[in-house]
């Protein structure tokens, strides 16, 4: 993703084509020739897991097949960070080839803890539906039984990003990071969702972790001097495991409580991890596994494990996970939340000014809905990217009886701003230019004890981008380039200075000036044909999303007028 796009103090460059590569990138913060794209390499399946828990690593022929995804990964709004995948084609060697739907990047979360959160420790999973083009049967497979009429989802976990400026790394590592994912037959889950929480059911650190202070600064410890005091929700350490197959597996996701101490790779230096169902206050041992970086890279960080022992029916069991020292003593470092709060819509929102938009979320006490519970709507009071355009239309709502709630998010008018601050200028506006963004995160929360980070509250972030919206009455019957379109595409100029270009052996040549009014004009019936397609269509433009809802119909009205400058 290009940094330029996340400093709004950034003032337009002229492209220039005498720069080298390497001088543009250092400007643009990535390669411009290729902005958000988003693609696999070197990435391969490791492990299948049977019906029954038991798993394969070798002797199967799709194990070693590569595994390819390519799309456009882009933030909703640099000024509340949270990207989304689109247009995502996913292959898996010669086995499944198909599309997958819009991704949203989860809350990040620190996941090497020494260096504090940082682009370069920061970690997020992105979960999608996989839309089958090809499934073919693969003889001597375990998976041959899978058919294309059987939906699959994917969980992919990001983390380990390097950035372009790292001095430490070497060239070839710049841009990329580790992706560890599992794909999965979407039915696989008991059914029970709407009575039963099965899915992504999360564990919090344990209330006797802080008795060991040593093992909580391995696990919990922030910067240089291991402190764990004023933890965020970024920095405090978590897992979820789901129930499968009729309640008779655990499916435990473990990336985010068994972190990396450094960028080598390194692990918790402990014996593993010991995994038990605790039903009437009794603990019984389910599995253990080791959770060193080996095993990561061949199980997804994703364990199964065959238990009957937890009853869904049954408000007190739960688990718990101990870390296993020397000398094979156990200490408690997971245990299952009462409380959840889980959002259920997009965390990602774009509205049009002065509009709003209802999202969905849902409250759980020990797995079941929590019926007539408040949940606090909290909307930022500052920003440092932006001006506060969005909020909640309420302060608290309470859940109905299946536990959801349904709140409004509500949009600012970017031309009617009332003297509101702007974190830039520091002075207050009535409107924000074109060549600005707006966006704000806003935040739900309740009361939940076990969490050590954030005063002991569970709390979802949202981040929210507000664009303009020309609606008939506001475009002009003869719109001009200079007058109308200009302004519309400001923002391009000043963020993406090396826009629409193609890369040559001595640096970059230009195909599409925006700022031209003869370059527009001569490529007005392909701007208006990428502008008017599916988003999930790879040529789809533009992928910032950043022009104002109503475009098209200002540049359909500029051609029908007779393109006037």
């Amino acid at each position: 993703m290009p940094e330029r796009n996340n400093d709004p103090t950034t003032l337009p460059i002229d492209f220039n084509s005498a720069l080298t590569k390497e001088q543009v990138m250092n400007i643009c913060g990535c390669d411009p020739a290729h902005y958000y794209e988003f693609s696999f390499f070197d990435t391969r399946v490791t492990q299948i897991t049977k019906p029954d828990g038991s798993i394969v690593t070798d002797g199967d022929p799709v194990i070693g097949q590569s595994v390819s995804l390519n799309g456009f990964m882009v933030d909703i709004s640099p000024s509340a960070i949270c990207a989304v995948i689109h247009a995502g084609k996913l292959s898996v060697g010669d086995w499944l080839k198909g599309g997958i739907t819009p991704a949203t990047q989860s809350q990040l979360r620190t996941n090497i803890r020494p260096m504090g959160f940082t682009d370069e420790s920061a970690a997020a999973h992105f979960e999608t539906e996989i839309n089958l083009d090809n499934l073919e049967t693969i003889t001597g497979s375990v998976l041959s039984g899978i058919s294309s009429e059987s939906p699959l989802s994917m969980i992919i976990h990001l983390n380990r990003y390097t950035r372009l400026d790292n001095p430490s790394e070497g060239e070839g590592a710049r841009l990329t990071g580790d992706v560890y994912g599992i794909i999965f037959p979407s039915g696989i889950t008991t059914g029970l969702h709407d009575i039963s929480k099965i899915w992504n059911r999360r564990l919090l650190p344990h209330p006797q972790l802080s008795t060991r202070v040593k093992i909580e600064k391995i696990f919990l410890g922030v910067g240089p001097d291991g402190k764990v005091e004023n933890l965020s929700e970024r920095e405090e350490i978590e897992g979820k495991y789901d129930i499968l197959e009729g309640g008779s597996l655990i499916a435990l996701r473990y990336l985010d409580f068994v972190p990396f101490i450094d960028r080598n790779y390194s692990t918790p230096d402990v014996l593993g991890y010991r995994v038990y169902v605790v039903t009437g206050g009794v603990r019984s041992l389910v599995g253990e596994f080791t959770g060193d970086v080996s095993q990561m890279r061949r199980d997804a960080g994703v364990v199964v494990f065959n238990s009957q022992m937890l009853l869904l029916d049954d408000l007190d069991s739960y688990i718990e996970v101990d870390v296993l020292l020397e000398n094979e003593e156990a200490h408690p470092l997971m245990s299952e939340s009462e409380w959840d709060l889980e959002l259920e819509s997009s965390r990602g929102l774009t509205l049009a000014s002065e509009e709003s938009q209802n999202i969905s979320a849902r409250v759980w006490y020990k797995n079941r809905p929590a019926v007539n519970h408040a949940v606090q709507l909290i909307s930022s009071t500052g920003n440092g990217r932006s001006p506060i355009v969005a909020s909640f239309s309420e302060e608290q709502v309470l859940t109905g009886s299946d536990g959801r709630i349904f709140p409004a998010v509500m949009a600012s008018n970017l031309d009617d701003l009332k003297g509101i601050l702007d974190p830039i200028t520091g002075i207050p506006i009535n409107s924000l230019s074109y060549d600005r963004y707006a966006g704000n995160f806003v935040y739900l929360t309740i009361p939940n004890e076990k969490r050590k980070s954030s005063n002991g509250n569970e709390i979802i972030e949202l981040s929210i981008r507000v664009l303009r919206k020309f609606s008939d009455s506001d475009i002009p019957d003869s719109p001009s380039f200079r007058r109308d379109l200009e302004p519309i595409f400001s923002y391009y100029r000043r963020y993406f200075p090396w826009l629409h270009v193609r890369e040559l052996p001595n640096g970059y040549f230009q195909f599409l000036d925006i700022w031209s009014y003869e370059s527009v004009k001569a490529y007005l019936p392909l701007i208006l044909d990428r502008f008017s397609r599916n988003s999930q269509d790879p040529m789809y433009m533009p992928r910032s999303r950043d022009l104002p809802f109503g475009t098209v119909k200002v540049l359909r009205k500029w051609q029908d007028a007779g393109t006037p400058e």
